[in-house]
């Protein structure tokens, strides 16, 4: 966050807009946020379990595309990855979940896809299928 309120020309705001918002530090600090998100970026969480918070879901689609690029090592770590939209009104409850992927192998297909669509993956396996899909 402190880089961003060092160069916010760099992610498309002015300093005038960040001191515009003056109320409490929280409170601002979510409102900055909001303000860069609504420019296409996205907020970004790595490790085994990961998440990607963006204002659309083909901004975050794009996201996790450009990440399996630039990072596949991180595809290859993953256990699950969470698809979380945020809105102006949903900012504090940092986001609405759209769909938690809980196997690489679903999160590849996602991934691969030229779609950002996701409610048919998954779903065409057996109890069976989705134990041994979570073990790839």
């Amino acid at each position: 966050m402190d880089f961003i309120l060092e160069n916010p020309n760099e992610f498309g705001i002015s300093k005038e807009k960040i001191r515009g918002i003056q109320k409490e530090v929280y409170e601002d600090l979510l409102k900055i946020k909001w303000l860069i998100m609504k420019r296409g970026w996205c907020r970004v969480a790595l490790g085994e379990y990961s998440s990607i918070h963006g204002t659309g879901l083909k901004k975050i689609h794009k996201v996790a595309k450009i990440l399996s690029m630039e990072r596949p090592a991180w595809i290859q770590r993953l256990r699950q990855l969470d698809i979380c939209e945020i809105n102006e009104k949903n900012l504090l409850d940092d986001g609405i979940v759209l769909k938690s992927f809980d196997n690489r192998y679903d999160i590849d297909i996602w991934i691969k896809s030229s779609s950002p669509e996701y409610e048919n993956i998954g779903k065409r396996r057996t109890d069976i299928g989705k134990t041994m899909a979570r073990f790839r």
